[in-house]
């Protein structure tokens, strides 16, 4: 196979600027990524190129994944976005996706109201609210692949929760997504050789990018990163609008 550089400088740009969101918020690079590297390549492939990667930044985050995962509530969050898949299918199925997708995106951003108020719309303990975020989340992963809105709603409603710890749970649920996402996917379709050594040529620019987010000087700062995660979430919601008035 002949390498063409320019995309994979593109892509490698692309990586960083996810990887980078990905450390900063807990979040965002399936997001980045997948829309970006679906202009250069077909979608099937940029989407096996980020669970790849996402894979490959999983390991590197290994040691923050098992010291500041709250893993109290993880079985919890991670049963119920399971039990929620099949239904988000079952209503894909039967409801007209465009409209569906509206109004995924009308009550993700209602659900910002509360938390931009520091109000939140998740019961502050017990066993409610990793349920009901689990769930809302694995509902929207299988309605329009954006599990994150829920699940950041749902850790951000925490008071006790560290920020650390917080982009530990996100990056712990989605690994494990991805994980099972990539399975899946060898079993099925199984593997391109051609992505398959494209996402390792671009795994040192997922590393710098994952560097460079941990050591963003706003990096500590809850408000900052509050205000960062909203507005990527704001913008993702208002995307599911697109085809409503662009069919």
């Amino acid at each position: 196979m002949i390498i063409q550089w320019y995309p994979l400088i593109l892509g490698g740009v692309i990586t960083i600027l996810a990887a980078g969101l990905r450390r900063f918020t807990g979040f965002g690079f399936a997001m980045v990524s997948v829309s970006f590297f679906s202009l250069g390549t077909a979608p099937a492939n940029a989407v096996l190129a980020t669970l790849l990667l996402q894979i490959f930044l999983g390991i590197r985050n290994l040691p923050l994944i098992v010291r500041d995962t709250p893993w109290r509530s993880m079985p919890w969050v991670v049963g119920a976005g399971l039990l929620a898949t099949p239904v988000g299918l079952l209503i894909v199925d039967h409801v007209d996706e465009a409209p569906l997708r509206g109004l995924i995106g009308a009550s993700i951003l209602l659900a910002l109201v509360p938390l931009i108020w520091r109000r939140s719309p998740f019961p502050r303990s017990g066993v409610v609210s990793p349920i009901l975020g689990g769930f809302l989340g694995g509902l929207l992963n299988s309605l329009a692949a954006m599990p994150a809105p829920p699940l950041l709603l749902f850790l951000a409603s925490q008071p006790d929760l560290s920020l650390e710890a917080r982009r530990a749970a996100l990056i712990t649920i989605f690994t494990l997504l991805t994980v099972a996402s990539l399975g899946g996917r060898a079993l099925g379709a199984g593997m391109d050789g051609d992505v398959l050594l494209h996402a390792l040529l671009l795994c040192p620019a997922a590393y710098l990018g994952d560097a460079l987010g941990r050591k963003l000087p706003w990096s500590a700062s809850r408000a900052v990163v509050d205000r960062v995660s909203y507005l990527v979430i704001a913008v993702t919601a208002c995307t599911l609008f697109v085809p409503l008035v662009w069919p």
